[in-house]
């Protein structure tokens, strides 16, 4: 992979250290939560299947981190899935 493609999937906020860690199967894919919300920069974030917030906080910390105006919402039933147990 060259630079120029690098460049294009990440950035300095790529590299944000998460505020909120806990096991999840999310757990590697903050960095790109925090580029997907630098690049797309919504102004609603509704997460569908929220679990224990993982994903959900890494939106929301890109949100405050980058002082977007946007308004985040996570909707769960929290009875379970196949894959969470």
């Amino acid at each position: 992979m060259t630079t120029d493609a690098l460049n294009k999937y990440l950035s300095p906020i790529s590299f944000l250290k998460p505020d909120y860690i806990r096991t999840s199967f999310w757990l590697g894919h903050a960095p790109f939560a925090f580029w997907l919300m630098e690049n797309l920069r919504p102004r609603i974030v509704v997460e569908f299947g929220t679990e224990g917030g993982y994903s959900y906080f890494a939106f929301c910390q890109a949100v405050k981190h980058m002082n977007l105006k946007a308004h985040c919402h996570a909707v769960d039933t929290w009875r379970g899935d196949v894959h969470t147990g």
